[in-house]
This record gives C-alpha cells, sequence and structure tokens, in this order.
C-alpha cells in the first residue's frame, strides 16, 4: 500500500485463478471519480469547451467528437 501511495501507480492483485483487483491510491481514485464526473456532465463539458475555445489553445474536438463527448 505504501508503494501505492508513493508512486502513484496501481497494483494488481491476482489470487490463484480467480477475479484479479487492482489497488489504487485513495488520491488517485478520487481524481478518477472527479474525472468521470465532469466527462459525463454535459453542461461542465460546455462550459470547458466555450473557455478552451475562447483562449484559442489546445486540441479542439470537430463536431462530430464533442457530439460524442457530449452524448448528443
Amino acid at each position: 500500500m505504501d508503494k501505492v501511495n508513493e508512486d502513484s501507480a496501481p497494483v494488481q492483485i491476482t489470487r490463484n485463478g480467480k477475479k484479479a483487483a487492482v489497488l489504487l491510491s485513495l488520491d488517485d481514485w478520487s481524481s478518477i471519480q472527479e474525472t468521470l464526473y465532469v466527462l459525463q456532465n454535459k453542461s461542465l463539458m460546455r462550459q470547458i469547451n466555450t473557455a478552451e475555445a475562447g483562449r484559442h489553445q489546445g486540441y479542439k474536438p470537430n463536431k462530430n467528437e464533442l457530439n460524442e463527448i457530449l452524448g448528443i
């Protein structure tokens, strides 16, 4: 557990032919959950897209990609 928290690298746990599991730090798990929430929230994604478009920096998805992201 210390290594997962220090390195921020997930560890796969195997169990002799049974389903495996993954150990993540709480910080990494929280970050993943926050990212998923933002990606699934159409209103936030529109706000992010509008802010990015205004700055004219970074990657700007085309209309089809944006519609896929927003679930439209």
